[in-house]
């Protein structure tokens, strides 16, 4: 019974060593605020944590969702080749694209799932033990109101509708095949994949602030005279 239960202990210390999880680094091109109508470029980093063996992906995909309508997907590209699934319009389910832009008939979206299939034997994305590696960029455009805006490239879009963000690896994996911001199948416990969100303060231009700034000083004068 003890060796039993010594033999259950250790493997399931193993798994959870092999385990580890991943950090999704959203990056934006220049630091905030930004202003009103810009284009903004946001570099997708994956990185280890905790650090561990170097692993190899075989599956990519993230779940973008802006948190208002203004906040305009444009494009979005993984910087490693392979076949890449739309799978928020089903009608294009399958096929590949190299990017948003490259979809027929396509406008800026504020929600769309993107996955990056690496075919084999070309399965060798090596995320290393500790250093990030850049996997993407999507581009966008910030509203033309001001306000405090948030980028969602880990959690399910809408519900049932597909599963978030996750990072499935090749060949070879036992325990740890997949990282995903759910316990992770078939071991559960805690999430392995976090990040992928960015808050955008956007701010109205110089001009508009400066004519704010003339009406406020008009309306004291007035109170005082």
């Amino acid at each position: 019974m003890f060796t039993r239960g010594l033999v259950v202990g250790i493997t399931l210390w193993l798994v959870s060593v092999a385990q580890g999880g991943g950090v999704i680094d959203l990056v934006p091109d220049r630091p905030g605020p930004y202003l009103v109508g810009e284009t903004l470029d946001v570099t997708f980093l994956l990185r280890q944590d905790p650090a561990g063996e170097p692993k190899y992906i075989r599956l990519m995909q993230f779940d973008m969702a802006a948190s208002d309508r203004e906040l305009a997907l444009n494009s979005f590209r993984f910087d490693y080749s392979g076949q890449q699934i739309c799978q928020m319009i089903p009608a294009l389910c399958g096929t590949g694209y190299e990017d948003f832009s490259a979809i027929p008939e396509f406008e800026p979206v504020q929600a769309m799932v993107f996955t990056g299939m690496f075919p084999e034997p070309a399965n060798m994305i090596m995320v290393p033990n500790s250093e990030p590696i850049t996997v993407g960029h999507l581009e966008l455009t910030l509203p033309t109101a001001h306000g405090v805006y948030t980028l969602d490239a880990m959690n399910a879009a809408a519900t049932g509708q597909d599963d978030g963000a996750l990072v499935r690896f090749g060949p070879g994996c036992l325990q740890d095949c997949e990282w995903s911001p759910r316990p992770t199948p078939p071991w559960g416990g805690t999430p392995s994949l976090t990040g992928g969100v960015l808050e955008l303060t956007v701010i109205p231009e110089p001009a508009t602030l400066a004519l704010l700034g003339l009406a406020g000083l008009d309306l004291l004068r007035r109170r005082r005279g």
